[in-house]
């Protein structure tokens, strides 16, 4: 499907671009809990009637590597669960609907929510309910939207590009690991490679399949990206 990219690289490199990572899909974890708003962690999370409730709970169930997190209906990252996600060293997680016609959410519910692990979402409708320019910082992991990934804006309103999500390759402080990201599915308001302030790492960015940038991609954000950028 005809991808629409307005891209406009809004800053000068001071350095050479260096490709640094590779655009492919990422290995898929081994095991897999279900997550859901309406869930317990007093569950077992092996099935969608015994899902868990917290993000922090499914890593518990899914241990050191990581894995599939299944949302069979709803489920938000809110304000209770801090800005960051929680760290699990060496993990990485694919967070997928788990409904065939790719509805399941997974809810924006926090204006700013930044990773610590790599992270995938495949196969459901990702909803923006915490404001206008509500920010997904990928904070020098690989973030990665497949082509089934599908955005519902906040209030629903698509007219205004404000109500897509903007996403950060870096964090918002100063970085200086890598950052990778690949967009094939979703609709965003900015993809941002670089971080509020300077990165001393380089920015992979991959955008295809049926993913739309709104507005601009940019190169830095609020400071120079070093090590490059590297457009795909």
């Amino acid at each position: 499907m005809k991808r629409i990219v307005s891209v406009l690289l809004a800053c000068i490199l001071l350095f050479s671009c260096i490709p640094v990572f590779a655009a492919t899909t990422a290995p898929e974890p081994q095991g897999s809990v279900y997550l859901s708003d309406n869930g317990s962690d007093q569950n077992s999370g092996a099935t969608a009637g015994e899902a868990v409730k917290t993000f922090e709970r499914a890593q518990e169930i899914l241990g050191e590597t990581g894995g599939v997190i299944l949302i069979p209906d709803v489920y938000t990252y809110a304000g209770s669960f801090g800005y960051y996600m929680p760290y699990v060293q060496g993990a990485s997680y694919i967070i997928r609907g788990d409904k065939a016609d790719g509805s399941a959410q997974f809810v924006h519910g926090r204006r700013n929510i930044a990773m610590n692990n790599p992270l995938t979402f495949d196969n459901l409708t990702y909803t923006v309910t915490a404001g206008a320019n509500s920010t997904l910082y990928a904070n020098c992991q690989r973030l990665e939207f497949t082509e089934t990934v599908t955005m519902s804006p906040y209030g629903g309103d698509s007219s205004n590009r404000s109500n897509y999500p903007v996403v950060y390759g870096g964090k918002d402080q100063a970085a200086s690991a890598n950052s990778s990201l690949v967009l094939n599915g979703g609709t965003f308001n900015y993809v941002i490679g670089g971080s509020a302030g300077a990165m001393t790492g380089s920015v992979s960015v991959s955008v295809g399949g049926t993913a739309t940038i709104l507005n601009r991609l940019y190169c830095g954000g609020g400071g120079d990206v070093a090590g490059g950028l590297t457009v795909d």
